[in-house]
């Protein structure tokens, strides 16, 4: 399942308090109730849109190390993830048990025997990497002052 994993030192506390129960529970929540649903807000904003299925399919989650994920779990009619193929484009498209591929485009056949791949300009991704830092910086400086003991 394609995803991006985002990250971000938590301000305030050392690494060993990480682990603790207290910690992960604080954690959690903000990563449910604020950073995951602002984050499927900037990935549906920046992914790449032309039927809306992508958009509608990212989730965020919880991924290693109390990482927050942006998932998606979207497939083409075909059956392959269509995610990475928007991220990282594919290669070529031969045929395994013919000798040429056949398909209608405006009511007129076309035959080829292969089909050059598509390679995107740049991963939408990266994009939402980017857009995202604001939020991520303010939900591990909200983190850091409850690990504290200070409201936030």
């Amino acid at each position: 399942m394609p995803r991006v994993t985002f990250t971000q030192k938590i301000v305030g506390r050392a690494w060993d308090f990480f682990g603790g129960r207290r910690a992960s529970r604080i954690m959690l929540r903000e990563f449910k109730t604020e950073l995951g649903p602002r984050l499927v807000r900037v990935g549906r904003q920046t992914a790449p849109y032309e039927h809306g299925g992508l958009a509608r399919g990212l989730r965020a989650g919880v991924g290693p190390g109390l990482s927050v994920e942006l998932k998606s779990t979207v497939r083409s009619k075909e059956g392959f993830p269509y995610t990475g193929v928007t991220r990282f484009g594919r290669g070529p498209i031969i045929p395994k048990r013919k000798k040429a591929l056949a398909f209608t485009v405006g009511g007129k056949t076309i035959v080829r025997k292969r089909v050059r791949g598509y390679k995107p300009a740049g991963d939408w991704a990266d994009g939402t990497e980017r857009a995202a830092q604001p939020h991520i910086a303010r939900s591990a400086r909200r983190i850091g002052r409850q690990l504290q003991g200070v409201s936030a």
